[in-house]
């Protein structure tokens, strides 16, 4: 009986998130850097997809392919990069309609300062699941 209940403890605490994430139709990814070539393949209107493992292979190292490994099933999900260099005030942002696809709408806010920073943002959708940038 105090097994059943360690295990069933374990799961609410370790697997209901787990699960919950995959439920969403969105989920930024956080703690994972890739390589500096995914500023030469993405950008803020147009970002990286990456569908399979071999894909996100050729952009994040060997630590950072693992933790992402840990957190999106390429059965499932796809992740999408994007990578820019431009104002430090740069924003993205995203919003996910109310319809039976539930397609995820990203948002460019462009700053206003001179200065020059690198932008990064991953985010893991349902493999199926519809996106775009408005313009």
């Amino acid at each position: 009986m105090k097994i059943s209940m360690l295990i069933c403890t374990f799961l609410l605490l370790f697997g209901a998130p787990l699960a919950a994430a995959e439920s969403l139709p969105i989920v930024e990814i956080r703690n994972v850097v890739p390589n500096q070539s995914v500023f030469k393949d993405a950008r803020r209107d147009k970002p990286l997809v990456l569908q399979s493992e071999k894909d996100t292979a050729k952009y994040f190292g060997d630590k950072a392919l693992k933790s992402l490994k840990k957190q999106v099933d390429f059965e499932k999900r796809k992740v999408l990069v994007f990578a820019w260099r431009g104002s430090g005030g740069d924003r993205l942002s995203f919003e996910v309609a109310k319809s039976r696809f539930e397609p995820v709408t990203f948002r460019i806010l462009p700053g206003r300062t001179r200065d020059l920073g690198q932008h990064l943002r991953v985010f893991s959708l349902r493999a199926k699941g519809k996106w775009s940038v408005a313009k």
